[in-house]
């Protein structure tokens, strides 16, 4: 994703984000997670798990 460069984000990619359970929203240049999805990264990260080892498929 924005591998175009320019770190923007294409109007395809923006909705394919939006589509993801973890994305609460997204625009050219942010990406925003649900709230659920960063209490679930702060738990694993505070627990030594790796970044995305641990992510539910359902959040994929």
């Amino acid at each position: 994703m924005a591998s175009g460069g320019g770190g923007v984000f294409s109007p395809e990619e923006i909705e394919y984000l939006k589509s993801l359970p973890s994305v609460a929203g997204a625009t050219s240049k942010r990406i925003t997670y649900t709230d659920e999805f960063k209490r679930y990264c702060i738990i694993h990260y505070n627990q030594g798990d790796v970044a995305c080892a641990h992510v539910p498929r359902s959040w994929a």
